[in-house]
């Protein structure tokens, strides 16, 4: 998303390439040929499509680089379509043309800092207490029932168990948490989960477990997925001086 380097020169690069076999490589190459060291790199590009973005950071090894010489030294190569770069002197350079965000699943994606959305939640449970607590679960029911929704798209009804561990891996890319099955039963009934680097719970020093948005993700995600109600309760927490949040997934 950003870069942050004070006092250096940062190019921000952003391409139109053909999505064909070995276009990635052709271009990355050219970039170490005409002395730029790329810090940050992605490549979007769908099934099936002809085309691909390929949107990156780099430094120069000689600031006297312009932009229109990085623009060069990318046209030289025959998978480049077209492409825009920006040059920045003061090390901060911010990708402000990957708007809207793409979520996977779900269409357009928000990013929020941490510190704030912790923050949110607790003035909530400060203004509402019990309520506040049945308001974030609530929430986090909705977004875990709808992404399941989502994957059962791509997944197929008939294959929602077996692709559990693609849910574990969602919640990680997301940033709000590690997420991991410590336990399950024979029956897929019940459920004991570990989730390190809580985004609700990290940094909170409380008497109790304060995962409300969690468990209700929890939950709902698993209603769609079994097919049954369920309950969820969390008895760990990193808020309380727990190494880890942990919570106990069973039949409602």
């Amino acid at each position: 998303m950003g870069i942050y380097d004070p006092g250096k020169v940062v190019f921000l690069v952003y391409a139109r390439t053909k999505n064909v076999p070995g276009a990635f490589g052709d271009i990355t190459s050219r970039f170490g040929q005409a002395g730029l060291n790329i810090l940050s790199i992605s490549n979007y590009s769908e099934p099936g499509k002809k085309e691909s973005i390929l949107g990156l950071f780099a430094e120069p090894t000689d600031n006297r680089m312009s932009a229109e010489d990085v623009a060069a030294a990318l046209t030289e190569s025959r998978f480049v379509l077209d492409t825009y770069v920006k040059k920045n002197e003061s090390g901060f350079a911010v990708d402000d043309f990957g708007f809207p965000l793409n979520y996977f699943p779900g269409g357009r994606g928000v990013l929020f800092p941490q510190t704030g959305l912790a923050s949110m939640f607790q003035d909530i449970l400060t203004l509402y207490g019990s309520g506040g607590e049945a308001i974030l679960y609530r929430a986090g029911h909705a977004v875990g029932r709808q992404g399941t929704d989502e994957l059962a798209k791509l997944f197929g009804e008939d294959n929602m168990l077996e692709a559990s561990t693609s849910f574990m891996k969602l919640y990680n890319a997301l940033g709000w948490g590690q997420l991991e099955v410590e336990e399950v039963s024979s029956d897929f009934a019940t459920w004991t989960l570990a989730l390190s680097q809580s985004f609700e719970c990290t940094g909170l020093k409380k008497t109790k477990p304060q995962a409300h948005f969690t468990r209700g993700l929890i939950v709902g995600s698993a209603e769609r997925l079994l097919g049954r109600q369920m309950k969820c309760e969390e008895v760990k927490c990193v808020a309380t001086g727990q190494a880890y949040c942990s919570f106990k997934l069973y039949p409602a």
